[in-house]
């Protein structure tokens, strides 16, 4: 998006968002302006409830944040704006912005009306229609309930809507989810506006009943809700909301500081109120290239001091260094959105230890670069990198050169010496992490790969200090003559995963993917290529699944998805087999809580973040032996490591493991594989080079 065809909508910082301080007229004639030039763009409003839901919840914080109209809706946080300094111009709620905008598009742009119970959609669509005859009403669909969890009926909703080619659609059903879904489906949808409606579909069907004016204008809206539906509303209203407090003291920083954020999406810079009309001109002709996921670690500020007592007590250096952790790999490593990046999980724990980090990830050309705030002091840039295969071509000029350390995952990639050298000119202490320095495939061009890296990359390692995942791992570098080598294994990011799965219903969570209580669910979760064997997976499924009532979930995409597919089809297997082509990371959880097993065939696996995932959520895993599993899964009595495909078969026949058996390896999981020990390990190889450097300098 071109901000600068669209002055004044640049977004202000409130509490733990962005807002767009515009009136109801300027926020309809942006929107009437997106549809006019076919840019697609979707509206969501915040108010005391979403503001704490997205304290808890990251991602409805970088959808709210990304919105391309983030408006206001409740009075509380007027007067919250009017505190920190720089107030708000006027509130705008759905149920006050939806009218005024549909009756200024009588007779120019169609809408699609999306939500509500039953009938509501289409008792709203003839409300409107008594108001606005000549409004053109594309469509109506009420979805049946847990939609947003079937892929086939997601699907068949949005193709629905693109037939309908609405100007705008209006998405009714509820925060987050509806947040969630117009994010993940607007741009399928196809329609140009998309807003998130709440519960406006049920004002407009007459379902609900709105406040009195005066009571919505003076901020108590929320009591005439409570004394409609006390009993639904008291545990938001009384306990839920009343932390908003605590958000007012902890984002105490904005006040009398507005804090602005570009069209990138990014902070433009933090200043006082007279000066954020000059920062608005310098800023508002930004490209969109990058974009702010303000993710706050939750459990940041109640181990900072703790971990900080720790390094002292390790001796390892106090002051705040710079540091940088570098990913060139082009694959499917770290991929944004899907996994439990490694490198974020140990740009999580040097942040807890007091240091600053940027992270450097490689994406395909054909990507787009962002930069990712993921919370302060760790920000994420990915770049677009020139690969060979998986081997990506770091931009050294990119790095910041005030680097204290560079913590490399670097295995077997062989465009590294140019990052070794440069590391070097500019006094950054290199620090290679290395799961296998070997090709795991045996084609030609394997050969070659393992050529290049043994003239090139092997010879840094040979010559300088380097970390290892696992003990295999460090007896591979010995065998390849790297001396100095410490093991410093793989960590769980428990700051991403859902912590309160205990609280939910799994067989509820079942009902909504399509399963029965009486199922017994086998899930993989990969790539979809040779070295993962999924076409395997299907012929272990094939063996037993006449022995219990097994149903197959597989998450992944790749170049086995049609063969994967047509299997499937040929042997009749599509009742009983499930294949999601992706699952956003942060509904992932659903997939291994709702299942029995979780099954890993990689005879090559260097670690397995989702075995790591599958045993914290108390899903029994099955894995071929590698050096990988060899190490999470050992002394774990719930899982069992298979040294051939029948072990597995034989295993997932016999009777399940305990709940007590489970819940112990979930927790020998969370308590021993942190990324603690690797940051500890990364930062006393920077506090010995720093120290040497400083002996040289002082000589």
């Amino acid at each position: 998006m071109n901000w600068e065809s669209y002055e004044g909508m640049e977004k202000q910082a409130l509490l733990n968002t962005f807002v767009n301080n515009v009136t109801m007229d300027e926020a309809i004639a942006y929107l009437f302006q997106r549809i006019q030039k076919r840019e697609p763009a979707y509206v969501v409003e915040i108010n005391v409830d979403v503001v704490m839901k997205i304290e808890r919840d990251t991602y409805l914080r970088q959808i709210s944040d990304r919105a391309d109209l983030t408006l206001v809706d409740g009075q509380p946080l007027m007067w919250i704006s009017k505190f920190y300094g720089h107030p708000l111009k006027m509130k705008i709620s759905g149920s006050d912005l939806i009218p005024e905008l549909l009756r200024q598009a009588e007779g120019r742009y169609s809408v699609f009306i999306l939500g509500g119970l039953g009938d509501s959609a289409e008792k709203a669509s003839k409300a409107i229609k008594r108001h606005f005859p000549n409004l053109e009403i594309a469509g109506t669909c009420s979805p049946s309930w847990g939609f947003d969890r079937k892929p086939n009926e997601v699907r068949a909703i949005n193709e629905m809507i693109a037939e309908a080619h609405p100007d705008i659609l209006l998405a009714c059903f509820g925060c987050p989810k509806q947040e969630k879904w117009v994010y993940e489906n607007h741009i399928r949808a196809g329609a140009m506006v998309t807003i998130c409606a709440g519960a406006t579909v049920d004002f407009l069907a007459g379902n609900v009943k709105r406040a009195p004016k005066w009571m919505s204008d003076n901020g108590f809206e929320w009591l005439y809700r409570f004394f409609r539906e006390p009993k639904r509303l008291f545990r938001r209203y009384f306990i839920d909301d009343t932390k908003i407090f605590r958000l007012i003291w902890k984002y105490r920083s904005q006040k009398n500081h507005l804090i602005l954020m570009g069209d990138e999406g990014k902070i433009s810079r933090k200043v006082s109120r007279t000066a954020s009309r000059k920062v608005a001109d310098d800023d508002g002709s930004r490209n969109r290239n990058e974009s702010l996921n303000k993710n706050v670690d939750k459990t940041v500020d109640k181990n900072q001091n703790e971990h900080q007592n720790e390094n002292k007590k390790e001796g390892i250096q106090e002051r705040k260094m710079r540091l940088g952790i570098l990913c060139t790999m082009i694959n499917g490593f770290g991929r944004r959105g899907y996994y439990n990046s490694q490198e974020v999980g140990l740009g999580r724990a040097l942040v807890r230890m007091g240091h600053e980090v940027t992270i450097y990830k490689g994406i395909p050309t054909d990507e787009k670069g962002e930069i990712v705030q993921i919370e302060d002091g760790l920000k994420v840039i990915y770049l677009p990198m020139r690969h060979f295969g998986a081997h990506g071509w770091m931009q050294c000029k990119v790095m910041r050169e005030d680097l204290d350390g560079l913590f490399c995952f670097g295995d077997q990639q062989i465009f590294l010496p140019h990052v070794y050298r440069w590391c070097k000119r500019h006094h950054t202490c290199f620090v290679p992490y290395i799961g296998t320095a070997h090709s795991l495939h045996s084609s030609l061009r394997s050969v070659v790969m393992n050529t290049i890296f043994a003239l090139g990359t092997k010879q840094i390692y040979l010559n300088h200090p380097v970390l290892a995942k696992t003990g295999s791992a460090k007896e591979e570098l010995h065998e390849l003559g790297v001396r100095d080598v410490t093991v410093a294994p793989v960590g769980l990011d428990t700051a991403v995963l859902k912590q309160d799965f205990r609280e939910y219903d799994r067989n509820q969570i079942r009902k909504e993917h399509g399963f029965e209580p009486d199922d017994v669910i086998i899930c993989n979760v990969s790539r979809l290529s040779p070295e993962k064997r999924p076409l395997e997976l299907v012929e272990i499924f094939m063996h037993i699944r006449d022995k219990k009532k097994f149903r197959l979930v597989i998450v992944g995409d790749g170049d086995l998805r049609e063969e994967l597919h047509e299997k499937i089809r040929a042997n009749g297997l599509e009742d009983v087999v499930t294949v999601y082509d992706n699952v956003p990371y942060e509904k992932m959880w659903e997939i291994y809580v709702m299942s029995d097993y979780y099954l890993n065939l990689n005879k090559g696996e260097i670690f397995g973040m989702a075995i790591m995932e599958a045993v914290y959520y108390g899903t029994s895993v099955g894995a071929i032996r590698a050096l990988g599993p060899s190490v999470t899964l050992k002394g774990m009595r719930a899982h069992k490591m298979c040294d051939s495909d029948k072990e597995l078969e034989e295993w997932m026949c016999a009777p399940y493991p305990s709940a007590e058996e489970l819940e112990e390896s979930a927790k020998k999981m969370e308590e021993n594989f942190t990324w603690n020990r690797c940051a500890r390990a990364f930062l006393e190889i920077v506090k010995k080079d720093k120290n040497r450097e400083n002996k040289k300098s002082r000589r």
